[in-house]
């Protein structure tokens, strides 16, 4: 979809790769556990998976979140990608006594099985992102509008797809840091957290802004209180939880590399 007053998505392609390609700080084409949270974040938004925040009173400090619940909606996950249903069975995992409570995993990551499952599907999402988008040393996307081999430079039609990327994300960050935003406006650019929060737009000016929609959507509550290092963290605990885990395609930082390993 052309978006020509730039405030439409571009095209369609997954949030994860949109970063990779015009905004990853590791390399063109990198991925990251940022990666795994835009995708999560992603699957929020288009309603795989629905968010509760539960919080507690606490007389000295006012409330304190104390669950983040995260529910997995089954109805139609066939139509998903590979990758895609890889990071709901990562989050799946996560499942102690009915709930998936982020913010308590201790339970589970003592149990192996459990984790070797984490670990698998955690493998399997990197691998099955890789063939899809990142092949043979190419930057290809899904509907193939462009390639661009690693080292040498971006085809026309890269250019034109980058400048429109761009041209979208400028029309957002000028709007949001406008003090005459209608309610329309918001209504609309919530539903493109994933986008801009993956072409670089930081969540202090995302929150604040979107707060003022009256559409809050669980996408974000989530990147309101999940915090990256949350993700960060679960990630790097289960990949390290029993020592068993022979990573293909990572550093030690748990980031993809293209021909690492």
């Amino acid at each position: 979809m052309v978006c020509t007053m730039n405030n439409s998505l571009p095209n369609n392609d997954p949030p994860a790769l949109i970063n990779s390609l015009f905004v990853s700080r590791i390399h063109v084409g990198g991925l990251s556990i940022k990666s795994f949270y835009l995708t999560l974040l992603d699957l929020i938004n288009r309603k795989y998976i629905s968010v509760k925040i539960i919080s507690k009173a606490d007389s000295d400090y006012g409330k304190a979140l104390d669950k983040i619940i995260l529910k997995i909606n089954r109805s139609s996950i066939d139509k998903l990608h590979p990758f895609e249903k890889n990071v709901l069975k990562c989050i799946y995992v996560l499942k102690y006594k009915g709930n998936i409570n982020i913010l308590d995993t201790k339970n589970i990551i003592q149990k192996r099985l459990k984790v070797n499952t984490f670990q698998k599907n955690y493998d399997d999402w990197m691998e099955n992102f890789y063939n899809e988008f990142l092949k043979n040393n190419k930057l290809k996307l899904s509907n193939d509008r462009f390639t661009k081999i690693l080292g040498i430079g971006w085809t026309e039609e890269g250019k034109q797809l980058k400048t429109k990327w761009d041209l979208f994300k400028n029309y957002y960050n000028k709007n949001l840091k406008s003090s005459k935003k209608s309610k329309e406006f918001l209504n609309e650019g919530i539903k493109y957290i994933p986008y801009l929060y993956a072409l670089g737009i930081p969540k202090n000016i995302l929150i604040p802004n979107f707060s003022q929609s009256t559409n809050i959507t669980g996408t974000f509550l989530f990147l309101k209180y999940v915090k990256d290092s949350l993700i960060n963290d679960i990630v790097k605990d289960f990949l390290h939880a029993d020592g068993s885990f022979d990573p293909k395609y990572y550093n030690t930082s748990g980031n993809f590399v293209p021909g690492y390993g």
